[in-house]
């Protein structure tokens, strides 16, 4: 089982650097090839590689390390800050109730659960904040003004679609849903987010410089 994992590992990430390779010959961003990649091999197309255990744990530590490198190299706090106005809000809440409600119209016509359609569309219209970053950072686009408003938008959008499956979640496992229950779960969001922006800010960076000035390696 051990030797399968690391077959498969092997195959993704030799597929996914030349796939990422020829993207970038032909100027596209190199994510575009890791996705096609993982599309050739997977069950998809070829079925080399199946989503054992192992793949999915490697996955989901991928994706922590390429919002870590990208958030440490590239992300421009303030220039986020400076790109958030009216519009943009404007703009992420269409970006995400047109899919929303086409999504979940076309689950019902399906002879899908009210709830369970719209909590699937709601998971259908976040976009992903990963991939978005990742194209941007490739182009070189992450800190100019446009960068910096399509990694907004995504980025609320995104927020939208965790308050939203979140509240369809919760109606969705309580037969009687209550007002506090409601409130409870809102509380639980911004106490998270409060906590991960505070220690974002204020204590992540700080840590880092104290590795750098005191660690040779």
């Amino acid at each position: 089982m051990a030797f399968e994992a690391i077959l498969y590992l092997a195959i993704l990430i030799v597929a996914a650097k030349l796939f990422g390779e020829l993207m970038h010959r032909i100027n596209q961003p190199t994510i575009i090839g890791n996705v096609l990649a993982g599309i050739i091999v997977g069950p998809a197309l070829f079925a080399l590689v199946e989503p054992i255990d192992e793949i999915e744990l490697f996955i989901s530590i991928g994706v922590f390390f390429l919002f870590f490198l990208i958030g440490l190299e590239e992300i421009d706090l303030a220039g986020l800050i400076s790109v958030m106005k009216g519009r943009i809000f404007a703009g992420s809440a269409v970006a995400f109730l047109i899919p929303f409600f086409v999504a979940g119209l076309f689950g019902i016509s399906l002879d899908m659960d009210f709830v369970k359609s719209f909590a699937i569309a709601s998971v259908i219209a976040a976009s992903s904040l990963g991939v978005t970053a990742k194209i941007l950072s490739d182009l070189g686009k992450l800190k100019s003004t446009i960068g910096l408003e399509i990694f907004t938008v995504t980025a609320i959008v995104e927020f939208i679609a965790i308050i939203v499956t979140s509240v369809l979640i919760q109606i969705n496992s309580s037969e009687t849903p209550e007002i506090s229950e409601f409130f409870w779960l809102f509380a639980k969001m911004i106490i998270f987010f409060t906590v991960a922006g505070v220690f974002s800010v204020f204590v992540l960076p700080k840590f880092f410089l104290m590795l750098k000035k005191h660690l040779n390696a």
